[in-house]
């Protein structure tokens, strides 16, 4: 069997590339002015190391991002040397890009639209309700799919908020509506049954992959775990708070 065959499965940002830029890093994601004809200018770094070893990979395996962000934000995300087209699972699985052309699956879309319809309401009224409760210290969005209906919300507030016994009491109106909900470093993100990583790479496994799982998966965040347990191989960055998570345990 060709290695080909095989995938990885990885999550964008925190694990292949950030924020912060490193000597010896690369742009991986470009701001907005580069969709617009405008003059590129990068908005987040691979470190040089993950780089050299992922322009690696990419000769020989599948290499398909895992990712919270939606088509809009990914379509973003260009890092020379490692072409990324070999399909995606972006917006936390509401939506599969086909490898290749690079766009919505449409038989994903019909499937997971009618259920994401029954949550479009439940969605709305959370962010209302953040709104309200937070008195404007958190900004809630809802997140795109490939439907007519949100995929998922995000509410964004200060660093360390959603752990202040405010920022825990909000999370606790937010238990009645029965979403998953993680807290990303300063966003906190609301997960629909419907939706989740996970989901995402089983369908992607099934439609592209020939029911084969990822060979490798990679993330940095716990939420993260539901997918990378799918993998033959699991790995987080030195560092992330994954990593930590694990070295405690152990």
């Amino acid at each position: 069997m060709s290695a080909r065959c095989h995938w990885i499965a990885t999550d964008l940002d925190g694990t292949l590339f950030s924020r912060e830029y490193e000597g010896g890093a690369v742009p991986a994601t470009w701001k907005r002015a580069v969709q617009e004809g405008g003059a590129p200018e990068p908005s987040s770094w691979m470190p040089g190391a993950r780089f050299a070893l992922f322009s690696g990979l990419v000769e020989q395996f599948r290499i398909v991002p895992v990712t919270a962000r939606d088509w809009t934000s990914y379509s973003r995300v260009k890092i020379e040397k490692i072409p990324l087209n070999d399909g995606a699972i972006v917006s936390n699985g509401a939506i599969l890009l086909q490898p290749g052309s690079m766009t919505p699956d449409p038989d994903w879309d019909a499937e997971v639209g009618p259920q994401l319809a029954e949550w479009a309401e439940p969605l709305s009224e959370m962010v209302a309700l953040l709104t309200e409760k937070s008195g404007g210290r958190v900004v809630p969005r809802l997140v795109e799919s490939h439907t007519p209906f949100p995929a998922y919300l995000v509410a964004k507030a200060t660093v360390g908020y959603w752990s202040t016994p405010e920022g825990l009491e909000l999370r606790g109106h937010l238990a009645p509506f029965g979403c998953r909900v993680a807290e990303i470093g300063r966003e906190l993100q609301v997960l629909p049954p419907p939706v989740g990583k996970p989901i995402g790479v089983t369908a992607f496994m099934r439609r592209y992959c020939e029911g084969k799982a990822p060979l490798l998966a990679l993330g940095d965040m716990p939420e993260d775990m539901g997918f990378l347990s799918q993998a033959a191989f699991m790995a987080a960055p030195v560092g992330s708070t994954l990593a930590e998570r694990w070295c405690y345990a152990s």
